[in-house]
């Protein structure tokens, strides 16, 4: 059985290869792929930062100062 990881990292993959999302392209954020995938966000965590590590996507944490 695969880890869902896995499922939801090769699937993303297989999406930036095929071209749904193209170099400079945002990907959805992270509430969109839980539900999307109907997954953990440690599971959506995990796979993004495996794509990360192989170079196929650049992960940006943002910071909002709100006073």
């Amino acid at each position: 059985m695969t880890s869902t990881h896995v499922t939801i990292r090769d699937d993303l993959r297989r999406r930036i290869t095929a071209g749904e999302f193209s170099p400079g392209d945002t990907l959805p954020d992270l509430d969109a792929l839980r539900e999307h995938y109907q997954s953990e966000e440690t599971a959506v965590r995990r796979a993004l930062h495996e794509l990360a590590s192989e170079g196929m996507i650049r992960l940006n944490l943002q910071a909002i100062v709100t006073g």
